[in-house]
């Protein structure tokens, strides 16, 4: 998508060098931005060096703590480092470096929310990172037109459970004496059909306002790291992933890798989202890589809906080993129903305008994901979600916004 080609050159075998290459290989797809990098200096280029020549300052504290693995102290350089940092700020927020090896974990294990820069900073659905991009090319390219492509969707289910209906919407019914629909959810129990196991349902709604959707599998049973897992069987996965155009995996909370769970799986698989967001980083990043899986999307915080990397589009994490890209493509995760309806104890009336208003203001330069569970196109214990889902489908229709499945997602403008 570039449209303005800006000469650069970064000198090399620096600790820093590889960092500064992967920060500038950003803008391209989301500001119409190209840094053609030199093999050697010349006259008016933009330079990146050690010496007097150099066009801007570079953290050498910062990427020294960063190659040796001092990820904790490089988050405390972070968080006093003066406003010309442009470069390090976008490469600790876009990934994740906080998180890295931080023993701020909750009762899953997961990185805590509440320890978080974006909570202390209460910036949370803030596109911090496209505001430091644009504010870095005004600084140092005062005129330089911006291009910002449009921002498209990419909606998802994770299938958790189908047979749930019977203990959670029998007892919402019992509670509220609507024992006739009691009596539906006992009989569907007895003939051995999951009133949850609605992805026909969900495929026609797709349908009918034209967006595309995808679907996150789990291939574990049981209860692993205080997270309950699937409960259908694995023949039940393959009947009802056979109605789903685009599947990935929904890895499991327990210990087994990503290629022994994608092995289980009736369909190929090249995506996957971690079940109860729960993972660690810098190792997710490294064991989506040995599973040559190509897509992830789970870079989300389950508290509060907005940026949890304080960035809005996809991207290619940084390999501290290798000091370039990983290959696979981090799609984060923006909304999710369960943030909406279980953490923030937000009205159901107000979720789809809350979406809505969300994806208003963000309508550049992202791809903006939304998660919402088979769940919640239920009534019952769920009753009201799936008109407000309807709501957004008719929004996106409506506003044409264009929506993506895993597969499109492969084919997508990264660094």
């Amino acid at each position: 998508m570039a449209k303005i080609k800006i000469q650069t050159f970064v000198q090399a075998d620096q600790e820093w060098s590889g960092g500064v290459l992967f920060v500038l290989s950003l803008f391209k797809p989301v500001l119409g931005i190209e840094f053609e990098i030199l093999s050697s200096p010349i006259s008016g280029c933009f330079n990146i060096s050690s010496g007097i020549e150099s066009s801007m300052k570079v953290n050498k504290n910062y990427w020294h703590h960063f190659i040796s693995k001092e990820y904790q102290e490089c988050h405390s350089l972070f968080c006093q480092m003066d406003d010309i940092y442009f470069l390090e700020k976008i490469f600790h927020l876009v990934n994740c470096v906080q998180e890295y090896d931080s023993n701020e974990t909750d009762a899953y294990g997961r990185f805590s929310y509440y320890h978080s820069w974006q909570y202390i900073n209460h910036n949370i659905t803030h596109n911090v990172v496209l505001e430091t991009m644009e504010t870095f090319i005004r600084s140092y390219f005062r005129g330089t037109p911006i291009v910002k492509p449009p921002t498209r969707l990419f909606l998802s289910h994770d299938i958790d459970t189908i047979h749930g209906e019977l203990m959670q919407n029998g007892r919402y019914y019992l509670k509220t004496f609507q024992f006739d629909k009691l009596k539906k959810v006992v009989l569907n129990y007895l003939l051995n059909r999951p009133g949850w196991a609605n992805m026909d349902l969900i495929n026609r709604l797709h349908d009918d306002y034209g967006v595309k959707h995808a679907y996150f599998w789990l291939v574990e049973k049981g209860k692993q790291n205080n997270i309950i897992n699937a409960d259908y069987s694995k023949s039940e996965l393959g009947q009802y992933s056979q109605q789903c155009v685009s599947n990935g995996l929904h890895k499991s909370s327990g210990n087994a890798d990503f290629r022994t769970e994608t092995e289980l799986l009736p369909f190929p698989c090249i995506a996957n989202r971690n079940h109860f967001l729960r993972y660690r980083l810098p190792s997710h990043w490294e064991e989506l890589e040995d599973a040559e899986l190509k897509v992830d999307a789970s870079v989300g915080f389950a508290e509060h809906f907005g940026f949890r990397n304080s960035y809005g589009y996809a991207f290619r994490p940084y390999n501290p080993n290798k000091q370039k890209c990983y290959s696979h493509i981090a799609v984060p995760l923006h909304m999710m129903d369960a943030t909406f309806r279980n953490y923030m104890k937000l009205p159901v009336e107000e979720t789809g305008d809350t979406v809505i208003d969300f994806i208003e203001a963000n309508k550049t330069g992202c791809i903006l994901s939304l998660l919402w569970h088979n769940t919640f196109f239920t009534n019952g214990k769920y009753e009201g979600y799936a008109e407000q889902y309807i709501k957004i489908l008719r929004y996106l229709h409506d506003n044409q916004f264009e929506t993506l499945d895993i597969n499109d997602l492969t084919q997508i403008e990264v660094n």
